[in-house]
């Protein structure tokens, strides 16, 4: 993770001219005891719209920041929220994932888009 374009634009600007000022680092993310659901209704909009099913799993999530605990951890619990929904083409193709709680004020109140590499039955 590092800092983005919409970042610069904030008071804490970087310079997109020098990588060092993003400020890259990793996370980790841990979920247990996990609801699944299958309403797809609660996940984030893609443009154009996805269709068919997915499935939701969301949970109080445990998060690091290179490795030690993430600066939010101490302002207690967040939500992290992950969908998972398939495209007209591509069977699980689509991934978005929310914090709600503390994580938020690093990571946005916005949906983090990917995609869907890899389906394991494992």
């Amino acid at each position: 993770m590092e800092t983005s374009d919409y970042g610069i634009s904030s008071a804490t600007a970087v310079d997109p001219a020098n990588p060092n000022t993003r400020g890259a680092h990793t996370h980790h993310i841990s979920i247990t005891n996990a609801a699944v659901s299958y309403d797809t209704s609660v996940c984030p909009v893609y443009s154009p719209p996805t269709t068919g099913a997915g499935i939701v799993v969301s949970s109080t999530a445990t998060t690091t920041g290179n490795g030690g605990p993430a600066s939010f951890e101490s302002k207690g619990a967040s939500t992290f929220q992950v969908c998972i929904t398939r495209g007209s083409q591509v069977e699980f193709s689509n991934m978005s994932m929310v914090y709600t709680g503390p994580a938020a004020g690093h990571f946005g109140p916005q949906a983090i888009h990917g995609v869907v590499s890899h389906v394991s039955t494992n």
